[in-house]
């Protein structure tokens, strides 16, 4: 099932065109898609491990960052959008 999981979101994230990430209850990037790399100007791999506050605008950083460790601890998604 784990397995089954985890190729459900590559499959996602390698197909859409929207800039996605994953990450980990300690605010890490796990996994990211080639347009969110680049939207933040980086290689798919330099990302993976970087603290997400790392890749994000100040002001934005903090208020998401809250909202996003709500959302983890309860198991929910969190989507935002910036243009």
């Amino acid at each position: 099932a784990l397995r089954a999981a985890s190729r459900r979101q590559r499959a996602i994230l390698d197909n859409s065109d929207d800039g996605l990430w994953v990450q980990d209850l300690d605010g890490h990037i796990s996994a990211v898609n080639v347009a969110f790399a680049r939207m933040v100007g980086r290689e798919v791999r330099s990302i993976i491990g970087l603290p997400s506050a790392a890749l994000m605008w100040s002001d934005v950083s903090e208020a998401l960052g809250h909202q996003v460790q709500e959302a983890l601890r309860a198991g929910q998604p969190v989507t935002r959008e910036y243009r």
